[in-house]
């Protein structure tokens, strides 16, 4: 090995492997010191008690202050169609169930008779009005006094009256709708003898749908103002529907004194059936912008409401005003600030200035949520 490395002297490898053996002792020096550190920073926070926290970030978040109370669906009109002329049912023009246009024939009565009413009454009128117009003819001349004239005219316009009246019972055979919509039930039969008055059918209107909620009278004062509304319908699988306010009443039921809210829900896909039960969400209060955080961060006590912020590894104590409440969050409208981190979550006793370590920092509240699932 020296024979073949002429120019490597014996004191020169000597000095190398002096080199050699000084790198890897200091080597192991630095990994023993790094290893001591470690073991007194461990020690340090063993000794300092630091207890384990996760802080969440304060940014500008909303909150809503929501009620649910239970409503039904009614028809937006609900019509029970009477007979306006008494006679035989000869014909019914839709089947139950079916969905007719305003003015659409529902059934037709017998309009045999109501029809020699009608042509008695135009010849009638026919010669009232002739003979008033020979009547006048002849006043014009003076042939004849006034008295005749005035005996005429009346004659006239009383066979008038008749003919008018005649063909509005001719017309009434018809029985038509007084509105679009679907006939729900029938009280008639082809051939059966109605009288004037009779039920014949009721037409129920849902095109439009009128969600009903009883509101309480403590509640009425902060839905006033509120216009836009959302409900669920537990028969639809829980299907959220938009709806606008239409009627508040201003007289609350004698005995449950609660206030009828009427809701207007577009129904044109006919997917809510009347007598539906609802769930109506009712947001009475909304923020936004604004510090939310969990309800389970707030400390109650005999002296306010206090939370713990975490700053230089180190638990702030702070007294904060509550504002509006959702589920399990609050609004926090003075004490802390945006920027700051909140202690969210917390393991073991705690105090103010207490010495903390963070083992994880979220920034929202759906973080949040996930670390409790």
């Amino acid at each position: 090995m020296i024979r073949k490395c002429k120019n490597l002297s014996i004191p020169g490898v000597g000095i190398m492997l002096v080199a050699i053996i000084l790198i890897i002792f200091f080597t192991m020096i630095k990994i023993k010191a790094d290893s001591i550190e470690e073991k007194r920073k461990t020690d340090l926070e063993r000794t300092e008690n630091l207890v384990n926290v996760i802080t969440m970030s304060l940014n500008p978040a909303e909150i809503k202050e929501k009620m649910n109370l239970l409503a039904h669906a009614e028809a937006w009109a609900d019509f029970n169609i009477p007979a306006e002329v008494s006679g035989v049912i000869v014909k019914k023009n839709v089947a139950k169930g079916g969905w007719l246009k305003k003015g659409d024939i529902i059934a037709t009565v017998d309009s045999n008779i109501y029809q020699n009413v009608f042509d008695s009454a135009s010849a009638s009128f026919q010669l009232a009005s002739k003979a008033y117009d020979r009547i006048l003819k002849l006043y014009e001349k003076k042939s004849i006094n006034k008295e005749e004239l005035d005996k005429a005219q009346a004659a006239f316009q009383m066979a008038q009256a008749a003919l008018n009246n005649a063909e509005i019972d001719l017309k009434k055979c018809k029985i038509s709708a007084p509105a679009s919509g679907f006939i729900d039930s029938f009280f008639i039969e082809e051939g059966e003898l109605i009288e004037y008055g009779s039920p014949v059918a009721q037409l129920i209107d849902y095109d439009k749908i009128k969600i009903v909620v009883n509101i309480p009278e403590s509640e009425v004062a902060n839905i006033k103002n509120v216009n836009t509304f959302f409900l669920t319908i537990d028969a639809l699988n829980g299907k959220t529907f938009k709806g606008e306010k239409y009627f508040l009443s201003k007289v609350p039921d004698n005995l449950a004194k609660v206030y009828r809210l009427e809701i207007k829900v577009d129904n044109s896909k006919k997917l809510i059936f009347p007598g539906m039960f609802a769930r109506v969400e009712i947001v009475k209060k909304e923020s936004k912008d604004t510090i939310v955080i969990p309800i389970t961060s707030v400390t109650n006590t005999k002296n306010g409401n206090f939370v713990f912020v975490e700053k230089n590894r180190v638990a702030q104590k702070r007294k904060v005003e509550l504002g509006i409440l959702e589920g399990f969050y609050a609004e926090i409208k003075s004490g802390i600030n945006f920027g700051e981190r909140l202690i969210a979550v917390r393991h073991g006793d705690f105090e103010e200035n207490q010495k903390v370590k963070v083992v994880k920092n979220i920034e929202t509240l759906s973080e949040f949520e996930e670390l409790q699932n």
